[in-house]
């Protein structure tokens, strides 16, 4: 009796310090980490690790997620850069934090507390960014772009407003719309304040997940009246004065790429995919290696970047896996996305299956621009929500709803 007990009290305090995981993401990285890591050790000394390896090790999602992980240890046999090499390789313990969350009963404990979690950090967040923008609060001149990378930061509030227009759509409440549809225009008015590259990444990651959100707000099910509405409201986005200056810059800086001037944004990163196509042209089997694009990237610089520009990877992930590991790696990712967003698609009616399916958009639309897959905060998202699926696999889930003081029993099956 005391054994089960202690097992509760286990599983209550996952739950509680993954809850506030998800709370500290957008808000920074050390606290974020602090949270995360003191919950993964509970998980590994408490033995859960072992105890519920059963339930997780045959779903679905780990054998992309082992293959994916494995070939950044197999990349360190015949990477020129063994140092490089270790520093990306190490980064797949982030993974480790899907079979943590895969623990967890969620026959008992709901997983729209996470991103209620989210949520509630993520408007904090966004509260403070446009606070200490218009001059409201004082703080260190770097937190004026955001708390943490700008671009993963846009990330994450794109990834809120879908989950907003979601509960937005379900909602018979006046009330509760409203304030969902607040958040969604506190989250759009704090991507709105960044210009130049992220200000970009922000218009692509939208322009993708526009589809998804109009789907939800309209609570449409006609795909030929969700795209055109979402054709429209794209439309209108071009018509603001910020994203037709994003547009002008941008075109203004693929011009000088092509003159013969990379050293700007958009110019570096068409400089490093042209360099990871030509890699990946010469090694299509193997690639160079864990970490050996920075090497074979050597050979392709150009006078023309500034002094002291490091091309680390090349700021896509599916560019990243073709040079690091050859066609296995863009086979390993794409295996491990697919999954992710048909998990997430199969229960997209329900908000566990649909923030599955939203962030995988988010992901896959941010990793055209970005190595979004070694990020931080992105690679550790991306490993909780992959732990997430394994709450699609139960036979209940049980959400209560106060909107009309009803309690709605979600059957769901594997």
């Amino acid at each position: 009796m005391r054994a089960v007990k202690s097992g509760i009290d286990i599983e209550r305090i996952l739950f509680r310090g993954f809850c506030v995981t998800f709370f500290l993401i957008p808000l920074g990285t050390s606290p974020f980490l602090i949270a995360g890591f003191l919950t993964l050790a509970v998980w590994l000394c408490s033995g859960r690790f072992l105890i519920e390896s059963r339930s997780w090790l045959k779903m679905p999602w780990v054998a992309p997620l082992l293959a994916f992980a494995a070939l950044h240890w197999i990349g360190l046999l015949y990477t020129a850069d063994l140092a490089a090499g270790l520093g990306f390789a190490s980064k797949t313990h982030y993974w480790l934090f899907a079979f943590a969350i895969a623990s967890i009963p969620f026959a008992r404990y709901s997983p729209k507390a996470f991103l209620d979690s989210f949520l509630a950090g993520l408007s904090l967040a966004a509260v403070l960014h446009i606070a200490i923008n218009a001059g409201a609060v004082n703080a260190p001149q770097k937190y004026a772009a955001s708390f943490i990378n700008p671009i993963t930061y846009i990330m994450l509030l794109t990834f809120g407003v879908l989950i907003l227009s979601f509960y937005f759509g379900k909602s018979n409440s006046p009330n509760r719309k409203i304030l969902y549809g607040a958040g969604i225009a506190l989250y759009l008015a704090s991507i709105s304040l960044f210009t130049g590259a992220p200000g970009r990444t922000a218009l692509l990651t939208l322009v993708l997940s526009t589809p998804l959100i109009v789907y939800n707000l309209l609570g449409q099910r006609s795909l030929p009246k969700v795209f055109g509405a979402a054709a429209l409201a794209l439309a209108l986005l071009f018509t603001t004065p910020v994203v037709r200056s994003s547009v002008s810059d941008a075109a203004a800086q693929v011009k000088a790429y092509y003159g013969g001037s990379p050293d700007s944004s958009v110019g570096l990163r068409l400089h490093m995919w042209n360099g990871a196509v030509r890699i990946f042209m010469d090694n299509p089997v193997m690639g160079v290696g864990t970490g050996g694009y920075q090497m074979a990237m050597a050979e392709y610089a150009t006078p023309q970047l500034a002094p002291g520009t490091v091309l680390v990877q090349p700021h896509n992930s599916f560019l990243y896996m073709a040079v690091s590991f050859g066609a296995a790696g863009l086979l390993s990712l794409a295996w491990l996305l697919i999954q992710f967003i048909r998990a997430g698609w199969s229960h997209m009616d329900h908000i566990t299956g649909f923030s599955i399916l939203a962030f995988g958009v988010v992901v896959l639309s941010a990793s055209l621009t970005d190595t979004q897959i070694i990020q931080v905060h992105t690679g550790m998202l991306f490993a909780m929500l992959t732990g997430l699926q394994t709450a699609l696999g139960r036979t209940e889930e049980m959400e209560v709803t106060n909107e009309d003081k009803r309690v709605y029993v979600h059957t769901k099956c594997a």
